[in-house]
């Protein structure tokens, strides 16, 4: 099964970040002008630039996966690959994982793939390794899976993947 990335939900995520990109130049070129309680105009300048960096990260991240063909997630008889994060750990076999949950964290909904072997998924480059490693510490699982860029809805693919989960897992001997 082949899930694509939504394109209306990436252009939301594209405005998002234009607007937000936007706003922290404005805060940038006339930080006297945002009256923010306690806050100096340095600390203002400190961060539009943060924001500016993230707000253009998200610009450059959403235009790559709009103009993707390949689809966003794969659930095949061997495993899945998640390529609706920018952290592509490849294909998770079925035999890896060990346990499929679905989380809320401040309102937003994950899946987590809990898997034999963490350590064996975190590697790469070193924001790579951060990013995972983040997750493993927070989620206590390298793979955290959103569907804020699918065309599908985070209880949907719960579903999906737990039907497929128990029809493809080799149980332990």
């Amino acid at each position: 099964m082949e899930i694509y990335f939504s394109k209306s939900k990436i252009i939301k995520l594209l405005i998002v970040s234009i607007l937000i990109v936007a706003f922290c130049i404005y805060l940038e070129l006339f930080p006297e002008t945002i009256k923010i309680k306690n806050w100096d105009i340095e600390f203002k300048k400190l961060i539009g630039v943060i924001a500016i960096v993230i707000g253009t990260g998200g610009i450059i991240i959403n235009s790559k996966k709009l103009t993707k063909k390949s689809p966003g997630f794969i659930i095949s008889d061997k495993g899945i690959i998640d390529n609706s994060s920018n952290i592509n750990i490849g294909l998770i076999p079925w035999k890896e994982i060990t346990e499929i949950e679905l989380i809320t964290v401040r309102g937003y909904k994950f899946i987590v793939i809990h898997v034999e072997d963490n350590d064996n998924l975190i590697n790469g480059n070193l924001l790579k390794k951060a990013l995972l490693s983040f997750y493993k510490f927070y989620y206590q699982s390298p793979i955290v899976i959103s569907t804020n860029t699918l065309e599908i809805n985070i209880e949907k693919l719960q579903l999906i993947l737990l039907e497929n989960f128990k029809l493809h897992k080799v149980p332990n001997s």
